[in-house]
């Protein structure tokens, strides 16, 4: 009621740029979805890039000798179903980890009952670990095309089963400078190492016939295991305190570890070696030969 005023007519009305009853102004309403709205441009902008993009040459092939499959889902589920769900197991790892040691920290330190780090000592480093995943997803696919896929997911996963307690253990201090090498940690390592290999990786596990339909389905099914993942860490966080949320995030990257020792390496010495010389045949000779 202390908002209204009376009006011409005697009824009351709401001040301008206010909500009734409410504290926040009207611009204030709209600052946040701004950015979701203006993220409308990069629909286009993926839109315009996909029609840009040829095919791969493994497909046009495909449709040339009409092999094309009719319902791929349905195929790769019923001949290929233990990739899907290789593939679905390296993918929650990195979903699911993420929502775990960025999305459910972030409402941690924001605790009142937790360690008490200041918004903007998060937003910080939050934003600084984001800058330096734009180039670490980059150097982690480049290395994957160096050594092979398999070695850098391992080291993923292996960081992610070690770092489950010591990241809490440095949010918990309080300290701006831990909580930076927290997140940028999560981020940079955890996260990114198994995002920059994931996009080469599941395509070359499937088939050319039914590549697309394979991957879409593990990225698709491990977004519903990743979405339920922060009330799961908040519902541990409230029964065991932190150590809850820290023992799901190394189970998530133990299972990504078992997962990736049951997969099989596409990009080996081999591959990569058949890579070089159809990229640059005058340095075959050059190469060793293959055992």
């Amino acid at each position: 009621m202390s908002h209204c005023r009376p009006g011409a007519s005697g009824t009351l009305t709401r001040p301008p740029g206010r909500w009734s009853g409410g504290r926040h102004t009207l611009n204030d309403t709209w600052a946040w979805r701004v950015p979701f709205l203006l993220s409308s441009v990069l629909i286009a902008v993926g839109i315009f890039i996909r029609l840009k993009i040829d095919e791969s040459p493994q497909f046009e092939a495909l449709k040339e000798s009409g092999e094309v499959v009719k319902n791929p889902l349905l195929e790769v589920i019923r001949k290929d179903w233990r990739n899907v769900l290789r593939a679905l197991c390296l993918r929650i790892t990195e979903t699911a980890g993420y929502a775990v040691s960025v999305t459910f920290v972030l409402s941690y330190l924001d605790d009142g009952d937790a360690p008490d780090v200041s918004s903007t000592t998060t937003l910080t480093a939050l934003v600084t670990a984001a800058a330096v995943g734009i180039a670490a997803t980059t150097l982690w696919g480049r290395l994957s095309d160096r050594m092979g896929r398999r070695p850098v997911y391992l080291m993923g996963c292996a960081v992610s089963v070690a770092w489950g307690f010591p990241l809490f253990l440095s949010a918990n201090t309080e300290a701006a400078a831990l909580v930076l090498i927290a997140f940028l940690i999560s981020y940079a390592v955890c996260q990114n190492s198994l995002a920059g290999v994931q996009g080469a990786w599941f395509c070359e596990l499937f088939a050319t016939r039914t590549r697309t339909a394979g991957t879409s389905l593990a990225y698709q099914l491990s977004a519903v295991v990743s979405g339920f993942t922060p009330m799961i860490a908040t519902a541990l966080y409230s029964a065991t305190g932190w150590t809850g949320p820290a023992t799901l995030f190394s189970c998530y990257g133990l299972l990504g570890l078992v997962a990736t020792l049951l997969t099989r390496e596409t990009w080996g010495a081999d591959e990569r070696r058949e890579a070089d010389r159809a990229l640059n045949p005058s340095v075959e000779a050059a190469l060793p030969a293959t055992p």
